[in-house]
């Protein structure tokens, strides 16, 4: 019997799951309207950064996503904190300041060095928006029995501009 049915099924199998593989790799979750996109900003931090983010209106709601990486520099140090996310309007004002852990909580040393986050805030922003984002080496504030996905508030949320004014979306 040939050998070649053999290696033209393990040849697809391979082509297929390095496109999967790349599909996996979107943040945006598939085709968004222009218009419901939200501005991000991404704030810079040293040894673990936000590296990518996307920010949409879906319904009633406003879905945040993106990753977080290691540097390639932090070998040594743990990667546990969390992601602060401010929603800060055209004029300057801090609609809201929030907080969400990744997945998964510690970001590996080895391989892709990333992790996943996403936060569903439960109103749709205004427009004009943006939406600032900033890693936040620390998990003080959060509950133990929390998980990725959870939203919860920082009080030194890394991501609020220095000068601003709070008010907070109903």
């Amino acid at each position: 019997m040939s050998r070649l049915p053999y290696f033209t099924v393990l040849a697809l199998f391979i082509v297929v799951g390095f496109l999967s593989g790349c599909q996996e790799g979107s943040i945006s979750g598939g085709y968004v309207d222009p218009a419901l996109v939200v501005p991000t900003e991404k704030i810079p931090s040293e040894d673990v950064y936000v590296a990518e983010a996307a920010a949409h209106i879906d319904g009633q709601i406003t879905r945040v996503v993106g990753r977080v990486k290691r540097a390639l520099n932090n070998c040594c140090h743990n990667a546990t904190g969390h992601v602060d996310i401010v929603v800060v309007a055209d004029d300057g004002i801090v609609l809201d300041a929030i907080s969400v852990l990744f997945s998964p909580r510690n970001i590996s040393k080895t391989g892709k060095m990333s992790a996943k986050f996403k936060a569903d805030l439960p109103y749709a922003v205004p427009e004009g928006t943006v939406i600032r984002l900033r890693y936040h080496d620390s998990l003080h504030a959060v509950d133990k029995d929390a998980y990725a996905g959870s939203l919860f508030h920082c009080e030194q949320n890394m991501a609020v501009p220095e000068e601003h004014t709070a008010v907070v979306l109903p």
